[in-house]
C-alpha cells in the first residue's frame, strides 16, 4: 500500500470519527427510510425482470402517491407520462440494464442519486443555501489529472467531497484528463464514500483487468467512456463481461449533433450500453446548447430508441433548478480554476472551505420563490 493511500485512509478515518455523533443524529431515521426504499427496490427489480410493464407502472404509481416534494412529484409524473406508451423502447432499455448490470450496483447507484442526492440531500442543500445566501449545486464536476500534472489533487477532491456531504451534496462527476493507469487511490475514495454516487469519466485509454474488476465492485460508480475511441470497444466489452455500469460520452460543438443522435442507436446498443452523455465544448454558443438540451429532452419523451441521452450542462442545470430554483453548475478545472462565465477568477487553492467558495463565486441572484 502506497504512503499516499495510507495518508488518505487515515484522513478519512479521522473525519469519520469526528463526525460520527453529528451523523448519528441524522442517520437513524434516514437509515430506516433508505432501508425501506432499498427493500422496495429489491422486490421491484425482481418483478421487473419477470414483467417489466406491470411492475414499472406499479412502482411509479406508488412513488407518485408518496411524493413529498415538488421535485419528486415532477419526476414521478414524468415517469407516468412515459409509461402511457405501450410500445416504448425504454422497456428494452430496462431489460438491457437488468441483463447487463449487477442488480446491487443498479440499486446502490440509483439510491445514492435518487434518495441521497435528490431527496434527503436536496433538503439539506436548500437549508444550507438559505443560511449562506448562495447557490449550492446538487453535483460537483471536478476535473482531475494525477500528479504531477494537475493542481486539482486527489487530496483536494477528498476535502471537497467531505465538505460537500455536509452541505447535502452526494453526487460527484470525476473528470479524469490523463491516463487512468494509477487509479487505485481514486477507487479507494469512491469505495469509502458508499453513500455517494460517482460518475468517473476517463479519456481514450485501455483499462487493465484489475481496474475493470474494481470498477465492477464499486456499487456506487458509473464509468464514462468516449463514444469514439481506439480503446472504447475493448473497454466496453471488458466492462460488459463483469457487468459493470457504464455510459458513453460525446463532445459537440454545435446543434448539428441533433441530426446524428438517431443514427447512434445501433452503435450504443452494440456496445451493450443504455446511456449517452452529451457534453458541449467551450466554443459551443448558448443558443445551440439550449436547442440541443431541448431536443435531448424531447428525444427521451418520444422513446423511439433504446438508449437514454443526457445533455450534461442542460440536464444538470435543470435538476438544480427543480431542487433549489437556481440553475447553477459547479465545475473545477484540473488547474484548480473554477469554470465560470463571470470575469472573476476563483482558484480552489484560495478556498479550503467549499462553502466560502460557493458564497463568493455563486451568491444568490434572487431569493428562492418557494421552499421544497
Amino acid at each position: 500500500m502506497s504512503l499516499y493511500k495510507i495518508f488518505i485512509l487515515i484522513k478519512l478515518k479521522i473525519y469519520d470519527e469526528l463526525t460520527r455523533k453529528k451523523r448519528d443524529d441524522y442517520m437513524n431515521s434516514q437509515d430506516i427510510t433508505r432501508a425501506i426504499i432499498g427493500t422496495t427496490i429489491d422486490r421491484g427489480i425482481r418483478e421487473m425482470a419477470e414483467d417489466p410493464k406491470r411492475s414499472i407502472r406499479k412502482l411509479t404509481d406508488l412513488g407518485r402517491r408518496f411524493s413529498k416534494s415538488r421535485f419528486q412529484t415532477w419526476l414521478f409524473s414524468l415517469f407516468q407520462e412515459l409509461l402511457r406508451n405501450n410500445d416504448s423502447a425504454y422497456y428494452q432499455v430496462l431489460d438491457n440494464l437488468l441483463k447487463n448490470n449487477r442488480w446491487e450496483n443498479l440499486k446502490s447507484f440509483g439510491l445514492n442519486v435518487g434518495y441521497n442526492g435528490w431527496t434527503y440531500g436536496a433538503r439539506i442543500i436548500r437549508e444550507q443555501a438559505a443560511l449562506a445566501e448562495c447557490q449550492i449545486p446538487w453535483v460537483l464536476i471536478l476535473h482531475y489529472c494525477s500528479a504531477p500534472l494537475g493542481e486539482m489533487t486527489l487530496d483536494q477532491i477528498t476535502n471537497y467531497i467531505i465538505q460537500g456531504k455536509e452541505l447535502g451534496i452526494h453526487c460527484f462527476f470525476l473528470w479524469q484528463e490523463n491516463s487512468p493507469e494509477q487509479s487505485s487511490d481514486l477507487l479507494d475514495l469512491v469505495e469509502f464514500h458508499k453513500d455517494c454516487a460517482f460518475l468517473w469519466q476517463i479519456p481514450d485509454a485501455e483499462l487493465n483487468r484489475e481496474t475493470v474488476s474494481r470498477i465492477a465492485d464499486c456499487r456506487n460508480l458509473m464509468l464514462s467512456l468516449p463514444f469514439v475511441g481506439e480503446h472504447t470497444q475493448k473497454n466496453a466489452m471488458s466492462l460488459h463481461q463483469v457487468k459493470a455500469l457504464y455510459t458513453f460520452y460525446l463532445f459537440y460543438e454545435n446543434k448539428g449533433i441533433i441530426c446524428e443522435l438517431p443514427e447512434m442507436s445501433s452503435q450504443i446498443e452494440d456496445g451493450n450500453c443504455s446511456f449517452l452523455l452529451l457534453i458541449a465544448k467551450d466554443n459551443c454558443n448558448q443558443e445551440d446548447r439550449s436547442k440541443v438540451a431541448k431536443y435531448v429532452y424531447n428525444f427521451r419523451l418520444e422513446q423511439n430508441y433504446p438508449y437514454i441521452p443526457m445533455d450534461m450542462y442542460g440536464d444538470f442545470t435543470t435538476i438544480n433548478d427543480i431542487i433549489s430554483e437556481f440553475p447553477c453548475i459547479f465545475e473545477v478545472l484540473s488547474d484548480g480554476q473554477l469554470k465560470t462565465p463571470s470575469p472573476a477568477s476563483f482558484h480552489v487553492g484560495d478556498y479550503p472551505s467549499l462553502k466560502k467558495l460557493f458564497s463568493e463565486a455563486m451568491p444568490y441572484l434572487h431569493s428562492p420563490k418557494t421552499a421544497l
